[in-house]
Order: structure tokens, then sequence, then C-alpha cells
């Protein structure tokens, strides 16, 4: 019977030694941290130093229409009468757009007018530098008679609508309501001092501009309700 020798027995190999902590683990977290950031930052919303910056300034505020837009006021010299409506829709720009410095708005009112207008208006001695915007403003009022007109009525600007509006009957319903709102925005302003015409005159300037048999109408009218007070 064959032998076969025997297999020598090898022994185990050790563990090997448990490796010790150095100065490389504290780079080696420093760098998972770095990874562990950049993680997030892909999973997470950008921080607010990521988004776009506030704008501030006066690239921040809104920009006025440009002048010659449609819809920007505009003063025509032809119109001098409108001055008051003008300077009222440009003040109200100046409240919507944060226009705050009277130079400034010296500087735009005459943007919006001709340039004739511009140049005349820039000759003002209220257009200097640091005088009020309200000063240059009555400046401007002062200067165009017919704006003062608009502002306080005149018996002229009341006797022209009823020129407009004259003879009319009881079917004119339309220019009825024409004269009747010309009369009365015109007779509103009147009572500003100095007083010009009573009310009687006034009732008697109305019924002018109608044809006599619609006045004789309309007066009586009118005595009744004085009889039934």
């Amino acid at each position: 019977m064959q032998r076969y020798p025997l297999r020598k027995e090898v022994p185990p190999k050790p563990f090997p030694a448990r490796p010790t902590l150095s100065a490389h683990v504290t780079d080696t977290n420093t760098s998972n941290s770095a990874v562990r950031r950049n993680l997030i930052n892909m999973v997470e919303p950008q921080s607010s130093s990521a988004e776009e910056p506030a704008v501030t300034g006066r690239s921040s505020q809104k920009t006025m229409p440009l002048p010659g837009s449609r819809g920007a006021p505009f003063f025509d010299k032809s119109k001098p009468i409108e001055l008051l409506r003008f300077i009222d829709q440009m003040e109200d720009l100046f409240e919507e757009y944060g226009i705050c410095n009277d130079q400034d708005k010296k500087k735009k009112l005459g943007k919006y007018a001709d340039q004739q207008t511009e140049f005349e208006w820039k000759a003002f001695r209220e257009f200097e530098d640091g005088i009020d915007f309200a000063e240059f403003k009555k400046a401007l009022i002062d200067d165009y008679p017919e704006a003062q007109m608009a502002r306080k009525g005149t018996l002229t600007a009341l006797k022209n609508v009823c020129r407009e509006n004259s003879r009319l009957l009881e079917g004119n319903y339309a220019q009825l309501k024409t004269l009747i709102r010309s009369f009365r925005a015109q007779q509103k302003l009147l009572p500003v001092p100095p007083v010009l015409v009573s009310n009687r005159e006034l009732v008697y300037m109305f019924l002018g501009c109608l044809r006599e048999s619609f006045a004789s109408q309309v007066w009586s009218s009118l005595n009744i309700e004085q009889t039934r007070d």
C-alpha cells in the first residue's frame, strides 16, 4: 500500500495591524466636507447670494413715457388755455415715477412741450437752481392769461358758451345737455372773488340761450317751484 507524504500545515497569517490615525485624516475629512457641500449644493436650491442682485438707485425707478410718445402729455402752444391741465398731468407723472427734485421737474416739464416753448421756459428766472417748482409753476401760469381765465372763469367765456348754444328748442336734447354742462362748468368758476355776476343774472343768461317759447316754459316752471318754496 502506497503512502502519501503528509501535507505540511501552514500557520494562518496574522491579521494586519489596525492603522493608526495620522495628520492625513484631517485632510481627508476636509476633502469629504467639500464633497458633501458640493452634493448639498447640487440638491438644495442656491442661496440668495447666487440670485440676481437687487437693482438699486435710478435704474430701479420706472421710466416716464417718452416725450411725443402715445399717451404722453404734451403742451400745445396754440392752446394756452390747456396749460393748467398739462401741468396737472405732469405732476401726476412726477408722483407716479418718483420725480421729487424741483430742478428735474422743471426740466422735464419743458421736454413735453415744443422746442420753442422749452427754450422760453428755460429763460424764466424761476427756472434757475434753488427755486422751488411751485414758484416756477406760478410764474408760468401768470404768463399765460388764457390759463388764468380757465382757472378763474370770465363772463366772456360764459357768453361764448351761450353764443355757441343759442335758440335751442325742447327737442334739441343733445345740444341742451352740452349747454348745461358747459354753462355749469363756467358758472362754478365765477363765484371766485371778485364775484362778477349774480345768480339772477345767470338765470337770465341761460334762458337767453333758448327759443322764446321754450324759455317761457322753463321760466313758468321756475315760478311754480318758487311758489312751492
